[in-house]
């Protein structure tokens, strides 16, 4: 049976962690927002990469695990929004990273160099959103085509869906067979 590990400290509270986060980010430019289900810091785009180095090197806190990394698109502002999700190893609390950048050059520093896992999600957010993370370390497209970046855009074109009412007039009566019964009696009467 393996010996039980104890963790460093206490598992760290909400208010605990907006006190922290006041006086980590609030020097690089930061808001913190506590009255939502984590505690959020809003900060400059180029100091997304020294908020990340401060997350990854806190012992205090313990925030081991980069969970996503996402997008939002404000078409109205002409904004883009990155969307970091940290979480602990041993304890179930989060710190949530916002930052925005202007439609016409979103460009934020990648985070790569200590969070790993971000390097999957950088590419994957570039892919959707447009969005390029500076001094990544493999900047191709992860997921798709030339043609297809940018997909979540709120302008991104729309391809025609087919008309389904049609699709089934055109069928007639012919009826659906999803399946091959594989018995006499399970058939359609």
């Amino acid at each position: 049976m393996a010996p039980e590990v104890a963790p460093s400290n206490l598992a760290p509270d909400r208010a605990a962690i907006a006190v922290w986060a006041k006086a980590s980010f609030e020097p690089l430019g930061g808001t913190v927002v506590e009255d939502r289900q984590f505690v959020e810091v809003e900060l400059p785009a180029a100091n997304i990469g020294k908020a990340a180095r401060i997350i990854h090197e806190n012992p205090e806190i313990e925030f081991s695990l980069l969970y996503d990394i996402s997008g939002l698109h404000w078409p109205d502002e002409e904004e883009l929004e990155a969307v970091y999700h940290f979480f602990g190893g041993w304890h179930a609390e989060a710190l949530v990273l916002r930052t925005r950048v202007p439609e016409a050059n979103p460009v934020i520093p990648s985070i790569s160099e200590d969070w790993p896992t971000a390097n999957w999600h950088e590419r994957e957010t570039t892919d959707l959103f447009l969005i390029q993370f500076e001094g990544h370390p493999y900047p191709e497209p992860l997921l798709l085509e030339k043609e297809m970046q940018g997909a979540l855009l709120k302008h991104y074109p729309q391809r025609e869906a087919p008309d389904i009412v049609e699709r089934f007039k055109a069928r007639g009566e012919t009826p659906f067979q999803v399946w091959k019964p594989v018995r006499g009696e399970i058939e359609d009467d």
